[in-house]
């Protein structure tokens, strides 16, 4: 399933024992996994949240695993940044997980290096009976919905042209696009417009490149050449903007 289809199942009160986070987009497993946290409403997260990383020790995993929750109605047991559930990983490394005595109150997570194997037990069992979280990189249309659902938690507007502009600008990177969004909240009122854009984002050499080509095909030679005096002035290795300056023209 997709990262937006997860997150609509927890707002609607689905919550599935086991949570397996898949797919090369890192950004978007630390979006998805923040939101998981705060969907499920983790009581005293100090006592109610194990974090394990890589290939940790079973028989501790399984006893946090096991564990009832504290002050809490829920607990939640995470493997994270591991690659058990790769296809380079001999054997199942992960089947004693799939047949630990857990609580119904509890979650594990699993956070996976880049794409899981599919073919693996217990990867099925989650794809079943849980939720298998595919987080690749989202495409243009679901950025533009990301953006706009970001600014709306700050009170603002923004539209589809100006939230493909902000991408556009962040070379298409999530974690980039997060970040200028938040900046524009705190500085814009009512509505992000494409001057607020123009004025306080950071372009990414891609974007600038493209205007710079932009700019020397509409006849404003002058204009394109400030921008690319800017950009060596700002670089002091500029191999790679001219490079990519020559490979677009």
């Amino acid at each position: 399933m997709t990262p937006n289809e997860a997150l609509k199942q927890l707002k609607n009160g689905q919550e599935k024992s086991f949570i397996v986070l898949s797919g090369e987009d890192y950004y978007m497993k630390q979006y998805v996994f923040t939101a998981i946290l705060d969907a499920l409403h983790i009581d005293m997260p100090e006592l109610n949240l194990s974090v394990f990383e890589e290939r940790p020790d079973t028989k501790a995993v399984l006893c946090a695993m096991e564990t009832l929750p504290f002050m809490s109605k829920k607990r939640i047991t995470v493997l994270k940044n591991t690659d058990i559930l790769s296809t380079q990983a001999a054997g199942d490394l992960s089947a004693c997980y799939m047949e630990s005595r857990m609580p119904a109150s509890n979650f594990f997570l699993i956070w996976a290096q880049g794409n899981v194997d599919k073919r693996k037990a217990f990867v099925k069992f989650v794809g079943k009976q849980g939720m298998l979280i595919e987080c690749n990189a989202m495409q243009d249309q679901e950025i533009c919905t990301f953006i706009k659902n970001r600014a709306k938690k700050s009170g603002l507007l923004i539209s589809t042209k100006n939230a493909q502009i902000v991408s556009e600008i962040a070379g298409g990177d999530l974690s980039t696009i997060a970040n200028e969004v938040d900046k524009l909240s705190s500085i814009c009122q009512g509505e992000i417009s494409t001057s607020d854009i123009e004025k306080y984002a950071i372009k990414s050499m891609q974007y600038n490149v493209y205007k710079i080509h932009d700019l020397m095909v509409g006849g404003r030679p002058q204009q394109a050449a400030a921008l690319i005096a800017k950009m060596l002035e700002e670089d002091g290795n500029p191999i790679g903007f001219i490079t990519l300056l020559s490979n677009n023209f």
